[in-house]
C-alpha cells in the first residue's frame, strides 16, 4: 500500500483488499455498469480465498473515486498474473489517471517477482496508453506485458500436478484456453467461445466466466505443470437453471474440458478421472456435453466415453451468428 505523487489534481492510491465498504461499493459503481465485473465489491472487500494477492488502484477527488483497475497474481508466487477493472470516469478523461494507475499495479507487480502480466482492451485508446507501458499484442484482444515463450511456459518438463481451481490460477489459465492450439474452446452455458470464432472481448472473462459457472455446487480443477502454468482444464457443473435441466433429459450436470497438446496423455488421464470424481457427486447420473464440430473435441470426447447423442440441437448466439452444437452423453 502506497500513495503515489499526485499531478493530476486526485490522489492515487494503491490498496491492498479488504478496503473501507463505501471505497469498494463507490469502485463498482464506476467498474460494473462499462465492464460487467459484477465480482468487483467482494474482491475488494477481500471476499475470495487465499491464495491470491490483490492490489487496487484509486484514483480520488475528495470522496469521488475518479479511476480505478486492480491486478491479481498468485501470493506464495507472482510469475504470471492480471489487470483488469480499468475505467476513468468520463468527467476525469484525459489526465493520465489510467496510465498512472496501471503503471503503479505494474510495478507492484515486478516488486512481487512477477514475470509476465496479462489484460485484455478493444479500446484503441486504451491500447496505447498499455502499447506505452510495454503491453504487447499476443491474440485477439489480449495483451501481455514480459517476455512470452509458450515453449517455456508449457514444456518445461512434462509432469504435472492437479488441484482445485483458486483465485491464484486467473493468470495462469489464461494462456492454456488463448493460446491457437488444436483445442476448441467452447462453453455453451456461460456462452464462452473460442478464440478462433470470436477473440473473448476482456481476457479475465475467462476465469471469470468458469469460476462464476460452478460456483454454486459445480467444481473446476487445473493440471499444472512443474513450471506452475495450467496443462489442463476440466470442469462441472449443474445446469443454471430448471428448465435447461428438463430440456436435457436426465443430466445432471454439463462439463467442459481443455488440455495443451504438449500435454495430451497425462490430459486425458486428468480428464477421466476428474469425469469418474463428477459422477459420483452427481449421484451416477449421466453428465452432457456440448460443442461445435471441430474434430479435435469430438475425438476426445470419444475417447472419455461420450457418444453423440444429436447434432446441431443447440444454438449459440457468438457476435449476432448462430452456431450450432452436438451434443454428447457419458452414461
Amino acid at each position: 500500500m502506497g500513495r503515489q505523487a499526485d499531478t493530476t489534481g486526485v490522489k492515487l492510491d494503491f490498496l491492498s483488499p479488504p478496503l473501507p465498504a463505501e471505497l469498494a461499493a463507490s469502485a463498482a459503481r464506476l467498474v460494473v455498469p462499462i465492464l460487467h465485473e459484477e465480482f468487483l465489491e467482494r474482491l475488494l472487500l477481500g471476499q475470495f480465498g487465499p491464495g491470491a494477492q490483490f492490489v487496487a488502484g484509486i484514483a480520488r477527488d475528495g470522496e469521488k473515486v475518479a479511476g480505478h483497475c486492480w491486478g491479481g497474481w498468485g501470493q506464495s508466487a507472482a510469475p504470471i498474473g492480471v489487470v483488469a477493472g480499468v475505467v476513468t470516469d468520463e468527467h476525469y478523461r484525459g489526465k493520465g489517471i489510467a496510465s498512472a494507475l496501471v503503471a503503479g499495479i505494474c510495478r507492484r507487480f515486478d516488486a512481487a517477482g512477477g514475470k509476465l502480466l496479462f489484460l485484455g482492451t478493444t479500446n484503441p485508446d486504451a491500447r496505447r496508453i498499455y502499447e506505452r507501458l510495454g503491453f504487447r499484442n499476443l491474440i485477439g484482444s489480449v495483451y501481455c506485458r514480459g517476455q512470452f515463450s509458450p515453449a517455456r511456459g508449457f514444456a518445461t518438463g512434462l509432469t504435472a500436478r492437479s488441484h482445485p481451481a483458486a483465485w491464484r490460477d486467473m493468470g495462469s489459465v489464461l494462456p492454456l484456453y488463448l493460446l491457437p492450439h488444436p483445442c476448441m474452446v467452447m462453453d455453451s452455458v456461460t456462452e464462452l467461445p473460442s478464440t478462433r470464432l470470436f477473440a473473448p472481448w476482456r481476457c479475465f472473462r475467462i476465469f471469470w466466466e468458469n469460476w462464476q459457472s460452478v460456483e454454486n455446487g459445480g467444481s473446476w480443477e487445473l493440471l499444472e505443470s512443474a513450471s506452475g502454468w495450467a496443462v489442463a482444464s476440466a470442469l462441472a457443473r449443474p445446469f443454471p437453471s430448471q428448465e435447461e435441466s428438463q430440456s436435457a433429459g436426465a443430466s445432471d450436470f454439463s462439463v467442459d474440458f481443455i488440455w495443451h497438446p504438449d500435454y495430451s496423455d497425462i490430459g486425458l488421464e486428468f480428464v477421466r478421472d476428474f469425469l469418474r470424481r463428477a459422477e459420483k457427486q452427481c449421484r451416477g447420473g449421466p453428465c452432457l456435453f456440448l460443442c461445435d464440430r471441430d474434430e479435435w473435441k469430438q475425438r476426445a470426447a470419444k475417447s472419455l466415453g461420450f457418444s453423440c447423442a444429436g447434432r446441431g440441437v443447440r444454438n449459440m448466439l457468438v457476435s449476432g451468428e448462430r452456431w450450432a452444437l452436438d451434443e454428447y452423453r457419458r452414461d
